[in-house]
């Protein structure tokens, strides 16, 4: 039997209270297709490479940049994902210690960000205002990645 490919997924989750902020931000825009699973994504790597969940430092708060559209194809239809722009120098230190790990990564930049709707339709984020609710992040998450998953 062929073994399977196995990479690495981490992602880092947030605090009730940053999530519920984030929640009232979806709603106050008005989005279609909101994301329920809020994260921010640190490593995707096609590669496995050793890696140790550490505890979050207190105080981890990264501050939001602004918003992005992001053009994802998903079942052959591209979509418009508005992403909402992190600046945090954790994120970029541990995504920095995966890629000196070997890691791999899909993209030419690491860019945190969270997610807030998969398919938002035509969407001007001109318009936005930057929100200034801090993210404070609780815990990091890691997962092997089954590559063959649609085998």
């Amino acid at each position: 039997m062929e073994e399977l490919e196995t990479g690495l997924y981490v992602n880092v989750t947030f605090t009730e209270e940053t999530n519920d902020n984030l929640r009232k931000l979806q709603n106050d825009l008005n989005l279609k297709n909101k994301t329920n699973d809020l994260h921010t994504t640190v490593v995707y790597s096609r590669k496995s490479i050793p890696w140790k969940i550490i505890p979050i430092p207190n105080n981890t708060i990264c501050t939001i940049k602004g918003f992005d559209i992001f053009k994802s194809i998903t079942t052959g239809i591209e979509t418009n994902c508005l992403i909402l722009l992190l600046k945090c120098s954790y994120l970029q230190k541990r995504h920095e210690l995966a890629m000196n790990l070997g890691a791999t990564y899909d993209y030419d930049k690491y860019i945190p960000h969270i997610t807030l709707s998969y398919d938002c339709g035509i969407f001007d984020i001109n318009k936005l205002k930057i929100p200034k609710f801090p993210i404070i992040i609780e815990s990091e998450h890691s997962k092997k990645l089954d590559l063959n998953w649609s085998e």
